[in-house]
């Protein structure tokens, strides 16, 4: 059962470190948006990271 338990926190870890990273953006380009500081290459090279993070999780 023990067992179980630490496979179960390992899936969970591997789960919040993309959710994290996501937030993370979100919460950058939300600032940028209310500084007024639109950055239109910038936007887009955060949301192609984003939009990479899936194939990169597959990976592991």
């Amino acid at each position: 059962m023990a067992n179980l338990g630490e496979m179960l926190s390992m899936i969970a870890h591997q789960w919040r470190q993309p959710l994290a990273y996501i937030s993370a953006i979100s919460g950058t380009l939300t600032l940028d948006i209310i500084m007024d500081k639109y950055n239109g290459e910038f936007f887009r090279k955060r949301l192609e990271s984003i939009g990479e993070l899936p194939c990169i999780c597959l990976r592991q």
